[in-house]
Parts: C-alpha cells; structure tokens; sequence
C-alpha cells in the first residue's frame, strides 16, 4: 500500500513546481476520492497520477478518483 501512496504521491509533483498545495481524502465503499487543492493549472500532475494508480487501487480494493478545487493564494 505504501508503494501505491508514493507512487501517486510523486506524481502529483510531476512537475516540481508545487501545484498541488493540499489534499483531502474521502473513502467509500468502491472508491477513494482524493480532492486536489491547487492555485495553478495541475493537468500534467493530474495525468501522472491517474497513469500510477493501479497499486494502490489494488492494495485498497478501490478505484481511485481525482477532483480538483482550485484555490486563491492568500488560502494557501
């Protein structure tokens, strides 16, 4: 399980440019839900993770899903 968190979690810094400034998790029955809160345009990062999923959904049993929140500066 740890490999698939590290996996996605790299991914989310695909770029190194930090985009990605939180993250909320919410787990369901068939899914973990995983809300991006960024300030820039996090489409490369958002990419990458999807393409590194499968371990994790395979330690979870469940699919993992992205949504993206975007935010102001001054929150972050």
């Amino acid at each position: 399980m740890l490999a698939g968190i590290l996996r996605v979690a790299n991914a989310l810094d695909r770029s190194h440019f930090g985009v990605i400034k939180g993250i909320e998790c919410a787990i369901g029955a068939k899914s973990l839900e995983l809300l991006l809160m960024t300030t820039e345009d996090a489409a490369l990062e958002v990419w990458a993770a999807r393409e590194r999923t499968e371990t994790l959904a395979e330690a979870l049993g469940r699919e993992i899903n992205f949504k993206i929140r975007p935010i102001e500066e001054a929150e972050s």
